[in-house]
């Protein structure tokens, strides 16, 4: 079984993947805001794949609030870590933005939201994970 970290502050968004993830493959889903804590999960293995929000009102790193953005550049800066797979979210999309924000971010994949049919969502976590 993978686990998919998700990073997202939305409640409804995070709990829906929560549960309708698990139910479309071979996944555990953890949610998380906590900066830190995601770090963590990723330093220590305990996530295969991160579906990571690009706004986000919570988080917080070093006393400043903090971004998708600036996660996943913390995440790919991690040495030996730093190739997880990460597919970005966000519901402020503008043409053009999902070639800029994976080349910001090292992000393997976008999805604008909302994300109207979440089989997409699981079929590219099964893809990347290479299930």
């Amino acid at each position: 079984m993978k686990t998919i970290l998700i990073v997202e502050d939305d409640p409804l968004n995070a709990k829906l993947m929560e549960v309708a993830l698990p139910k479309m493959g071979d996944f555990k889903a953890v949610v998380e805001e906590d900066v830190e804590s995601i770090l963590s999960i990723v330093k220590e293995d305990r996530a295969q794949l991160i579906v990571l929000d690009i706004s986000l009102a919570n988080s917080i790193y070093q006393d400043q609030n903090v971004d998708g953005v600036k996660i996943a550049g913390l995440i790919r800066e991690m040495p030996e870590k730093g190739d997880i797979p990460i597919i970005l979210l966000t519901a402020f999309a503008m043409e053009g933005d999902d070639e800029k924000l994976i080349s910001q971010t090292g992000a393997d994949y976008y999805f604008p939201k909302p994300l109207i049919d979440i089989t997409v969502l699981a079929d590219k976590i099964k893809e990347l994970l290479g299930e």
